[in-house]
């Protein structure tokens, strides 16, 4: 009788060899698959300037499979994906009869602080018609906004959604803003070493500030609209302001400590058809320029990098000194229509910074019946104010507490509190 035949050798062999290749194209399958749907991970700042560059990954819906490989032909150049998309039957976000209220982020994650405010702009003003929040942000991913935000999303069942990530491509974005490769250049490739005195070891967050603050202004330029930093918390509504700015007036406070001798010491006298007041200190936290293409705006992104280049990058140079220098050289313009909020009813920023724990009753009557928002300053007094939890001990929280059960709605469902 004959040995096992070398035919049943190769049929073994045969059968083996199918074998791993259905396995192999399975995992390839399902590796494309998941990697096609994936909403992107989360990635530290040294990441965040290529994202720009290249423009981020579409986005999915959590929990639908659904994915969002084709762009919306009806999003406007440089806008990668918008998430929810605009709801059919109502304004179109970028349309002319949408306020946008805009905030600009940079990270994968916002802490309790960050969303917190953003959850009350987003209830102050979701019983405001036409009334939309935009998050621009290339990090920050759908299942984060679902998670934090959820429930706040939409207004009433079936309405329109009153908050919106904006993913972005700044090439496209910025391509037609005014100076537009200086301020795409910019954006990518913010300058290095040590600023305005600033250790090198701070250099991230000193750069991410830079870049917002280009990147605000590439916004409002294009859309309009009104921009307020991620840690500022709405007391009350900011959509309908009109051209304003924040700014101290009359007193030389806000800069000295921070810029001696900026700018040249010296104040600027607004004309009486401007208000007349004198402008100490501009701050770019909080801006309300509802229609695109501002001449402000304008000049800054024309004449600001230069000038802050000559300036040496000193921090924030981009910010107080950029429009400062800006308006003084507008002030002849017939153009110039943007008149200043003081910071004290606009930040309420004497309040916050002269706030010592604990707080009385009083300082939290003024600050709600006084001031239009509360702004806690780029987190450099969040240990001070508590600013990393939102609990009664801390003005915050207090301030917080006290707007949840006096005027904010629980959701944009339930009936606004008078």
């Amino acid at each position: 009788m004959r040995p096992p035949s070398s035919n049943n050798s190769r049929k073994k062999g045969g059968s083996c060899l199918r074998a791993l290749i259905v396995i192999i194209t399975v995992i390839s399958i399902v590796y494309v698959v998941f990697s096609d749907s994936s909403e992107g991970g989360a990635k530290g700042v040294s990441g965040h300037y290529a994202t720009h560059a290249t423009g981020a990954a579409p986005m999915q819906r959590p929990g639908t499979g659904v994915k969002s490989a084709v762009r919306d032909a009806r999003l406007p150049s440089g806008v990668r994906s918008l998430y929810p998309p605009s709801a059919p039957g109502h304004p179109d976000v970028f349309g002319p009869e949408v306020t946008r209220i805009v905030i600009t982020f940079i990270g994968s994650h916002m802490n309790l602080w960050y969303t917190t405010c953003l959850r009350a702009l987003i209830l102050q003003h979701c019983h405001v018609p036409n009334v939309r929040v935009l998050v621009w942000a290339n990090e920050l991913t759908e299942h984060f906004l679902e998670e934090a935000l959820g429930d706040v999303l939409y207004g009433e069942p079936g309405g329109a959604p009153r908050l919106h990530l904006v993913r972005y491509n700044v090439t496209e974005l910025a391509a037609a803003a005014p100076a537009a490769s200086e301020t795409i250049d910019f954006i990518q490739n913010p300058p290095g070493g040590e600023i305005g005195g600033i250790q090198p070891s701070m250099e991230p967050q000193v750069r991410m500030a830079h870049v917002t603050d280009v990147l605000r202004m590439v916004v409002l330029w294009r859309f309009g609209g009104v921009y307020l930093d991620a840690d500022i918390l709405p007391l009350r509504p900011v959509h309908d302001l009109g051209i304003r700015y924040s700014a101290n007036l009359g007193n030389y406070d806000c800069t000295a400590a921070l810029y001696p001798g900026w700018p040249e010491g010296k104040p600027i006298a607004l004309p009486a058809r401007l208000g007349g007041e004198t402008v100490s200190c501009v701050c770019i936290c909080f801006l309300s320029f509802p229609q695109p293409g501002h001449i402000i705006i304008r000049d800054v992104l024309t004449k600001g990098l230069a000038a802050f280049k000559a300036r040496s990058c000193v921090y924030g140079g981009l910010g107080a000194w950029l429009i400062m220098d800006v308006i003084k050289g507008l002030l002849d313009d017939p153009a110039l229509d943007a008149r200043p909020m003081s910071v004290t009813e606009a930040l309420c920023w004497p309040q916050v910074l002269d706030a010592v724990p604990p707080q009385s009753p009083s300082n939290v009557d003024a600050i709600l019946r006084d001031c239009l928002t509360v702004h806690m300053m780029g987190g450099a007094h969040a240990k001070k104010f508590g600013a990393t939890t939102i609990g009664n001990d801390t003005l915050f929280g207090q301030v917080y507490t006290r707007l949840q059960g006096e005027r904010l709605p629980a959701s944009c469902a339930a009936p606004r509190k008078q």
